[in-house]
């Protein structure tokens, strides 16, 4: 199947040829390519997501002989990165730092996703002037998300490797027609492992070995075999565990009827929006378009599939309130080559070796500085700066304070169970129910359409925590005292402790005031 002219075989030899330049540039192009990912990666080197700490005090637990739980004796799924946090708890049975090995270990699966990448694109073209796989390669490394999310502490690079090298290894066993797939379908469940929704990858992929074997039963048995000797078995163990088909985040961020479903849909399609309105624009969408019409390799077909798969699930699911479009780094690389496909569909016609090289290189190099611009976003930094970096810090220096100071028994109460809930090692009571079954199976009142639309205070506040760490407007009528944490940052934090002299007053408890919970001791309204 030939492209021509531009994807005809080109068979000019010497230094001055077009081939030997196209491979010139290649290498050129990686070299920039692993420049532009470190540069952008220590750029953002200080973040670390709040969540990232979530996972670290599950891997805490689990070495510490307390199992997978967030608090001893509380059995409740709030992660959903089962095989990230049991990777992170061998370096923290080390007595290694996570935050720091969670960052190396990002970077490493990124520049694995890198080269899967451009073995894949080399996989499905054929030989030409424009050296698709390298300018593939430097499109994705130019995006900010794909640096900004292997140093922020969470799975999110790891599932992308998983995904992309599953999806690369099917191809390569459906194109080259081998006896039954099977490395894919494992690198597939280990995606699953890494985050539930991996699974939609996995039965995609079921659904092409059929497709492809011609609905032979002995192939999809053979798709079958990683899963049922792998996942089931996790599976089965995770819902004998915690006691709930999905985990208990899912249903934090869930509707429950059908005009919640609705609107959490066209918040996520508004998702996928503003992600490629900021991080590409108008062009880089009109090349996928393009791409995706006039692009001709085999194996499209399961790419589109995978692709549309995941539009839907993240628009159904309503993205996520994380910066820089994380939930769409798994399918970004095959946005990425769909647009290098849709340039080099614009100048197929081209019939001067020359331009057919310098031609498509020059609009990948226009394309640069709109894919650029979303690293300069100024919501998503605004986010990064003013919420994560101080929210973090501040986070870390009151969950020291409170492991100094705690006393046995001691607990508390608080809206970030992140960093704040890893730092303090005291028993942590969740306002807003990522590690509470009870806040998390509420159903959600009108407006509340976030990850964080879901609270219940007088839940919380009659687990009598002995701290409350998020503001109430009457602590007095709540059985608390103000209390004020200097930790040298300038400015005192604001604490509320249990003081038993106070009597909580039951006709407040019934009707506390709505804004209670709403801010950080530290945000500054206060």
């Amino acid at each position: 199947m030939n492209d021509a002219p531009i994807d005809r075989q080109v068979n000019e030899s010497g230094p001055f040829s077009v081939s030997h330049r196209a491979h010139c540039l290649s290498t050129m192009l990686l070299i920039v390519v692993v420049a532009i990912f470190f540069i952008q990666a220590i750029g953002w080197w200080s973040f670390t997501h709040d969540d990232a700490w979530i996972t670290f005090r599950y891997a805490e637990n689990l070495i510490n002989g307390h199992g997978l739980v967030f608090n001893p004796g509380e059995r409740v799924e709030g992660y959903t990165n089962f095989l990230w946090t049991v990777l992170m708890a061998i370096p923290m049975a080390l007595g290694l730092d996570p935050v720091p090995v969670s960052k190396i270990l990002g970077i490493l699966f990124s520049l694995g996703s890198l080269a899967v990448f451009y073995f894949l694109t080399r996989s499905l073209l054929p030989p030409n002037p424009f050296p698709r796989p390298a300018a593939s390669v430097l499109l994705l490394a130019t995006f900010a998300p794909f640096a900004f999310w292997s140093i922020g502490g969470l799975e999110t690079a790891m599932f992308g490797f998983m995904v992309l090298a599953g999806l690369h290894l099917a191809l390569r066993e459906f194109r080259a027609n081998t006896a039954e797939p099977s490395a894919s379908g494992l690198v597939m469940v280990l995606a699953a492992l890494t985050r539930p929704d991996g699974l939609l990858f996995w039965a995609v992929g079921a659904v092409f070995v059929l497709i492809r074997r011609h609905f032979k039963p002995q192939a999809l048995i053979n798709w079958l075999v990683p899963f049922g000797f792998i996942y089931a078995p996790y599976f089965i163990w995770r819902w004998l565990y915690y006691g709930w088909l999905l985990p208990n985040t899912y249903y934090v961020r869930m509707g429950t009827d059908t005009a919640q479903a609705v609107e959490l849909t066209r918040t996520g399609f508004h998702y996928w929006s503003s992600f490629l309105m900021t991080h590409g624009n108008l062009p880089f969408l009109l090349l996928t378009l393009i791409g995706l019409i006039g692009a001709r390799f085999k194996g499209k077909m399961l790419m589109i599939t995978v692709l549309a798969a995941w539009v839907l699930h993240i628009a159904h699911a309503g993205g996520d309130e994380k910066p820089f479009g994380r939930l769409i780094l798994p399918v970004l690389p095959l946005m990425v080559f769909f647009a290098v496909e849709g340039i080099a569909v614009i100048f197929r016609s081209v019939s001067r070796p020359s331009w057919s090289l310098w031609a498509p290189l020059a609009l990948t190099a226009v394309m640069i500085p709109f894919i650029q611009r979303g690293y300069y976003s100024q919501p998503d930094r605004a986010y990064v700066k003013d919420h994560i970096f101080k929210y973090c810090r501040a986070s870390k220096l009151l969950g020291e304070w409170l492991r100094a100071h705690a006393q046995p028994g001691d607990t508390m109460a608080t809206r970030a169970i992140g960093a704040l809930g890893y730092y303090a090692k005291i028993p942590c009571f969740d306002l807003l129910g990522i590690v509470d079954e009870h806040i998390a199976h509420l159903p959600l009142e009108p407006g509340q359409l976030t990850a964080h639309g879901k609270s219940d205070l007088i839940h919380v506040i009659r687990k009598e925590p002995t701290y409350v760490v998020f503001m109430l407007m009457e602590p007095e009528k709540l059985g608390y005292r103000r209390i004020k944490v200097d930790l040298g940052t300038g400015a005192p934090f604001i604490l509320f402790k249990r003081d038993p002299a106070l009597t909580p007053d039951p006709e407040y408890m019934a009707n506390p005031r709505e804004n209670q919970g709403l801010l950080m001791p530290w945000s500054p309204e206060n």
